[in-house]
């Protein structure tokens, strides 16, 4: 039987094409065809799973990290002159979280600007492919649009790194110098709004490390901003803040639009790659560090099984934890589904040496059943 594994990330533990290749191979060695295939949803991760489907060569680009700081991001040229970029490669939360949690209000996404700049004045890619995930910034892609050109006014100095505490300040937008770039299309890695509580700064700021008091200010920076935006486009501003997606990565949606980039939803888009590569198989094993209710509202574990399940192929999901009974991922799709971490957790098992031989062992159960 051919068996395809595609885990998603265990964050802070594995990434999940080598929880992947470390399964499949597994699975070979007691008789199973057995493949690895990157899963990913436009988040951290992104660019990398592109690179391994297409074959891709990676290039560095100099551009500043989400605080101005000098850094050089991944990028993968990609097959007829495609870029793949993440978004986190330069302006994320990444290794350095602990400090970036500290400093949310000063986190910019500038430097992703700067980057496309530079990849478009270097390499000169025919189009661009950008996971949107993962980003330390909650600024409204102002630093962004800045990077690229644009012409924001403030009420006092002009900022030369737009951040999110320069929200509450912007008065107006002038895009007729910006920086031509060729086409981009961006990976959402959610569905959330801009404003309310599921929105960029009520839900997502939080786990940038913004304090309650900081959550509230960026809301309402961010609700100042969209009324710009809309005024620039002819939009509807309540319409525009509560459509689907725009609350992606601090708000980078609006600068897309502002853009004319295509956004599309990441994890459907990067599964709908995948479906070469699921014909005949009769098994399709995929995972995460934790599978939750958020896991059934697009990710990419729930994205791989219902493009699986399109194929009539069954999916077991094996994830880190569960807060899911096997019953409700059972009502969502899903043939099996396991834990395979201990609960409570020691932090010593919050490692790829401890969690890659339980899913391995997880999955050869499936063969024995």
């Amino acid at each position: 039987m051919k068996i395809v594994v595609a885990f998603d990330t265990f964050k802070g533990c594995v990434n999940g094409y080598e929880a992947s290749e470390y399964v499949a191979s597994r699975l070979t060695e007691h008789g199973a065809e057995a493949y690895a295939l990157p899963l990913a949803d436009g988040g951290e991760g992104t660019a990398r799973a592109l690179a391994l489907l297409y074959g891709g060569t990676p290039v560095d680009v100099e551009t500043v990290d989400a605080y101005g700081a000098p850094t050089e991001a991944r990028v993968y040229l990609l097959p007829e002159g495609v870029a793949a970029v993440d978004m986190a490669s330069c302006v994320g939360l990444g290794a350095a979280e602990g400090t970036s949690r500290a400093r949310v209000m000063e986190a910019s996404s500038y430097g992703l600007g700067l980057l496309l700049r530079r990849l478009a004045e270097t390499h000169r890619p025919a189009s661009v492919l950008l996971g949107a995930g993962g980003s330390a910034s909650c600024d409204g892609a102002t630093g962004l649009l800045a990077a690229l050109g644009a012409r924001l006014r403030f009420r006092t100095h002009t900022p030369m790194r737009p951040a999110g505490r320069h929200l509450a300040a912007v008065e107006g937008l002038e895009m007729s110098a910006v920086a031509g770039l060729p086409p981009v299309t961006l990976l959402c890695d959610v569905r959330a709004p801009l404003l309310g509580p599921d929105g960029a700064a009520l839900r997502f700021a939080p786990q940038k490390g913004a304090t309650p008091a900081q959550t509230l200010t960026l809301d309402a920076g961010l609700k100042r901003w969209c009324r710009i935006v809309a005024r620039t486009l002819g939009a509807d501003p309540r319409s525009l803040a509560f459509e689907p997606g725009m609350g992606t990565a601090g708000g980078i949606t609006l600068a897309a639009r502002l853009l004319g980039w295509q956004a599309a939803d990441g994890a459907a888009y990067m599964t709908s790659l995948l479906s070469s590569r699921l014909e005949g198989a009769g098994l399709a094993i995929t995972g995460e560090g934790r599978t939750d209710l958020s896991t059934l509202q697009g990710k990419a574990p729930y994205a791989l099984m219902r493009r699986a399940a399109a194929m009539g192929i069954p999916t077991a999901i094996l994830s880190g934890q569960l807060t899911l009974t096997p019953r409700q991922l059972a009502a969502a799709g899903f043939a099996y589904a396991r834990a395979v971490s201990p609960r409570p957790l020691p932090a010593s098992d919050i490692s790829a040496a401890a969690t890659l031989p339980r899913l391995a062992a997880a999955a050869i159960a499936l063969l024995e059943q």
